[in-house]
């Protein structure tokens, strides 16, 4: 007797087509749905304000839209960047985008995407208003992924 045909012979023949099937279906991992995230957050100076959606598709992959406003008449831009957190200690920061159309006027970006084979722990928007002298007045808001079990 082949090992298929003794494990089958332990099985009870009471088992219907559908409770078998609903037996095969339990054991199966469930498919994780694209979660969508509203962002929203300014700067440290108060100088740019940002809003948005950030899509996490899996465990791997997100997509954002954002509306970046200058909200001083300061003659300073605003710009934004994601920063991808793959690992504990691992970081790689996405194109800066700028809003150098001054004075509470707002640009919107859509079909932002980022992608980590290895996964993605967390993202964070950082918003910053461009200053002339010294470091830059930034706020770093994080998103943790859902699809990554913590």
């Amino acid at each position: 007797m082949s090992r298929l045909a003794r494990i089958l012979a332990t099985v009870p023949l009471a088992c219907t087509a559908l409770a078998c099937t609903g037996l095969a279906l339990s054991t199966a991992a469930p498919a994780m749905a694209s979660t969508a995230i509203p962002i929203k957050g300014t700067s440290a100076d108060l100088g740019a304000g940002f809003t948005g959606t950030l899509i996490w598709q899996d465990r791997t992959r997100f997509t954002a839209s954002v509306k970046l406003e200058d909200l001083l008449c300061d003659d300073k831009q605003a710009y934004f960047s994601f920063l991808v957190t793959p690992g504990v200690g691992q970081h790689w920061e996405g194109k800066r985008r700028f809003n150098d159309e001054g004075c509470h006027n707002t640009v919107e970006w859509s079909g932002i995407a980022g992608k980590d084979d290895s996964g993605i722990i967390a993202t964070s928007l950082i918003v910053c208003t461009d200053l002339p002298t010294g470091t830059d007045a930034c706020q770093t808001y994080k998103y943790d992924n859902p699809n990554i079990a913590g």
